[in-house]
């Protein structure tokens, strides 16, 4: 568990530095950032399948067979999740945000998509047994594919680094 902790990377950090030298859209900086997410990304699955074998794990009185059937059904059901989340995703995620474009309150469309990464995080931790930074990733992840990517970006600069990264960091200390 203490290793698994130990594999996270703050891309936001590394994204934020690269930007400020003016190196994000460099042929390096998309090496780093490349390499730091796919580092996050696999850290993230393996996180999130030992916090799900942590918190339902088989127990000792139990017979091994019944312990097996235990984590099949906990690889079913964090499958499922990310079946379903995807499907979700990529039928459903245009036109929630299209209604939430078209409604007159301020900032809309980036509180729907606060709405949809804090549902993705709580599907994810209470019905997919996984962490629930797993279902933010996914939401963030089926957020790229709308035609809103680019106001979604740019709304978030401007309020994700000074909110939700310290929150992160703290969180995963505190973890």
């Amino acid at each position: 568990f203490i290793g698994t902790i130990l594999t996270a990377t703050s891309v936001s950090i590394t994204a934020q530095t690269l930007m400020e030298l003016g190196a994000l859209k460099s042929k390096e900086g998309s090496t780093i950032l490349g390499a730091a997410v796919i580092d996050d990304v696999m850290g993230i699955i393996i996180l999130s399948l030992v916090v799900a074998f942590s918190l339902n794990p088989p127990s000792a009185s139990t017979a091994s067979s019944v312990g097996f059937s235990s984590i099949i059904i906990l690889l079913v059901q964090i499958t499922l999740f990310f079946i379903i989340s995807i499907f979700i995703g990529v039928k459903l995620f245009d036109p929630i945000l299209k209604y939430a474009e078209k409604l007159t309150a301020s900032k809309a469309l980036f509180a729907m998509v606060l709405v949809l990464c804090f549902m993705y995080a709580w599907a994810a931790e209470f019905l997919g047994k996984v962490a629930a930074i797993t279902g933010s990733y996914m939401a963030g992840v089926l957020l790229t594919r709308t035609k809103y990517f680019k106001q979604i970006q740019e709304e978030a600069k401007t309020f994700a680094y000074p909110f939700f990264v310290p929150i992160f960091l703290i969180d995963i200390g505190l973890r």
